[in-house]
């Protein structure tokens, strides 16, 4: 081991979730290509879902979750007897439970599906943009799109490469109108760069690495790594940078760097909202 034995247990639990983070890159295409091959069935609960992504993208991150956290405050606490969770988790793990769920007959299944379906295309794109996000920005695509309404640019691309419907969003719509009605030419050109940069574009190979960086940082533990020991958990015990140690310091380095700019912009930015 190369590394201080306090943080064994944290890196090997990294290590788990190693896999997870990695296949997104695999299941977001399998997704996309299920969509293509279904498109003609599928066409109007996806464009149903539309609306659905464009009003939870809308919806500022501290508000998201604000009913929720109204009612959970209402519930009252409850304590179940041994005998009473075994009745309860018998009954939600029985076939004739779930059978309740399922139509009798195929015009009930249609119903169903039409009333489901669109929800359901919504949520698991907003699970996949979303978590795309984390790992490549360290932030959900309603934390950028909060970041652009302040004027940050830099973070409606970044949403925009992610998922372009994000451009339906009203804040960020209006920005792009006004870019167009000023003749902003800086702007247009690094949207329409966006628009048509592709999906594996060599930039972002290391948004692996880039997420797990940024996992070791709010941790508190990549500052306390020398650079052979970030090289070494890096390379040989995640498996995170096919490069040798010496370049993944250097990127390490560069990856600091950027997101220490990165705070900065985000300070100056809510310090100028401030004042207005």
């Amino acid at each position: 081991m190369f590394y201080p034995e306090k943080f064994k247990d944290f890196v090997e639990m990294t290590a788990i979730f190693v896999d997870a983070v990695t296949s997104l890159d695999k299941i977001t295409p399998e997704y996309d290509s299920l969509l293509s091959e279904k498109a003609d069935k599928l066409k109007p609960y996806i464009a149903d879902s539309h609306p659905l992504l464009i009003e939870y993208y809308s919806t500022p991150i501290d508000e998201l979750y604000k009913e929720l956290r109204e009612e959970a405050k209402k519930l009252k606490k409850e304590t179940f007897s041994k005998e009473e969770f075994e009745h309860n988790m018998s009954t939600l793990l029985s076939e004739e439970y779930y059978d309740s769920f399922i139509p009798d007959d195929d015009k009930q299944v249609q119903i169903l599906v039409d009333e489901c379906l669109s929800d359901l295309l919504a949520c698991t794109r907003l699970s996949l943009m979303n978590t795309k996000s984390n790992i490549k920005n360290n932030a959900t695509i309603n934390q950028l799109i909060d970041r652009s309404s302040k004027g940050d640019d830099k973070s409606l691309f970044l949403a925009i490469m992610i998922d372009p419907i994000v451009e339906q969003v009203p804040v960020i719509s209006e920005r792009i109108n006004l870019a167009y009605s000023l003749n902003e030419t800086v702007f247009l050109n690094r949207l329409n760069k966006v628009r048509n940069a592709k999906k594996n574009d060599k930039r972002i190979k290391n948004q692996s690495l880039d997420y797990f960086l940024y996992f070791y940082h709010i941790a508190g533990i990549l500052n306390q790594l020398t650079a052979d020991q970030k090289a070494h958990i890096f390379i040989n015990e995640l498996g995170l940078y096919d490069k040798d140690d010496e370049s993944l310091k250097k990127y390490i380095r560069r990856w600091c760097k950027d997101h220490n700019r990165c705070l900065l912009r985000i300070k100056n930015l809510n310090f100028k909202k401030s004042r207005t």
